[in-house]
């Protein structure tokens, strides 16, 4: 136990100066905690208790974006940091009270219901951070409780920007879940020990295995994951590849992640926030549409066919299979970090049609090379 201190230095051969030094911290285990299952995945629900695949997209701070497109998109929840005001509770501030930003959350609520689509409501940062507020939660929470379209109550970043102290987390947390029991509490957070009483899920880039890993044994195995990727593509001068996006949507799952959020909407419609937006716009909506007609699967829990023991990996290959009816998709992919590329292949029953989800195209074999940074997804049906 402990942690060590790695120091890498790069030199030029030609007059020995030093053109790069990175320090590492590692942290070492002597022994896992117990009750740490590192091959355990957490299936999210809905409010009524089916298994749901959170696809979800941060679409703006107000309310100024096309519900009906996202959902049409292929998101199936969504936020907006308006409904995390702290104005629409008469009792934080009555001089303050803002009728209309109420009303705007109500009918966000309301058209989500309406689509089959679902909210992601954000706390106010104002009352979970402020010892003298935070018992005002019950009150603004119970504007919204009793709507079926809200998914989870979320907090980001009270211990990454704000340092907020763990004892009000803490209670803040409690505050919520008392509240409402059946509903989660969503964190975009690192993982931290501290944190594991006050947090049901964890929202963070899945950026390998490794940090998967970490997770479970930081914060606990009974924790949801819930993967969020694009801050690449924010106040960015380029767009992100096709591959990227798409790597997205399949290794964080192999690692163990059960919902994807992508941030933010605005860098799909805003040359300001990102310039190349309507060559990144495809790349992603066209992703998240394909991944979306085929996530149902992997909360599914079906179990499956015999024919997926020939499934068989070489070099830097990844792959995880989920079944639902009559169809395998099988997710594959490389990691980034990969010192190299690798490939997989399966003997597949006669009759059987092949196709590659991400990209919508048939396949003749199931026989594939990849290189870093590359996923894909293989349905068989």
């Amino acid at each position: 136990e402990g942690k060590s201190t790695l120091v890498t230095k790069m030199f030029d051969r030609a007059d020995n100066a030093m053109l790069q030094s990175k320090v590492v911290t590692i942290e070492r285990i002597g022994k896992l905690p117990q009750g740490v299952d590192f091959g355990r995945t957490v299936v999210l629900k809905t409010p009524d208790g089916k298994p749901f695949f959170p696809i979800g997209v941060y679409a703006g701070i107000g309310w100024e974006f096309d519900f009906r497109k996202l959902a049409a998109e292929g998101f199936n929840v969504i936020h907006t940091y308006g409904t995390g005001n702290p104005s629409v509770c008469r009792e934080f501030n009555p001089e303050k009270f803002n009728a209309k930003y109420l009303e705007n959350n109500r009918k966000l609520l309301d058209d989500a219901e309406k689509l089959g689509v679902y909210v992601m409501m954000s706390i106010p940062h104002q009352m979970a951070e402020d010892s003298g507020k935070a018992g005002l939660l019950p009150a603004w929470q119970n504007l919204y409780r009793d709507h079926p379209a809200v998914i989870a109550w979320y907090v980001d970043e009270m211990r990454l920007i704000r340092n907020t102290p763990y004892p009000l987390i803490k209670k803040s947390y409690d505050l919520i879940k008392k509240g409402d029991p059946g509903r989660q509490w969503w964190a975009y957070e690192h993982p931290e020990p501290e944190l594991a009483d006050s947090m049901d899920t964890i929202m963070i880039g899945v950026s390998s295995e490794a940090l998967a890993k970490l997770i479970k044994l930081k914060v606990g195995s009974d924790k949801g994951i819930i993967h969020v990727f694009g801050q690449v593509d924010f106040r960015n001068s380029a767009a992100s590849s096709l591959d990227y996006n798409q790597y997205n949507f399949v290794m964080p799952v192999i690692w163990g992640a059960r919902g994807i959020f992508y941030f933010t909407y605005r860098n799909l419609v805003d040359p300001k926030t990102n310039p190349e937006c309507a060559e990144l716009r495809p790349r992603v909506l066209d992703t998240v549409k394909r991944f979306s007609a085929i996530a149902p699967a992997i909360v599914a829990g079906e179990p499956l066919p015999e024919w997926t023991k020939s499934v068989k990996t070489s070099g830097n290959m990844e792959s995880k299979a989920f079944a639902a009816k009559d169809a395998v998709y099988l997710f594959c992919g490389v990691a980034s970090g990969a010192s190299g590329g690798g490939s997989i292949g399966a003997v597949v029953p006669t009759g059987k049609k092949l196709r590659d989800v991400l990209n919508d195209r048939p396949l003749s074999e199931l026989k594939l090379e990849l290189a870093p940074g590359q996923g894909r997804i293989i349905e068989v049906k």
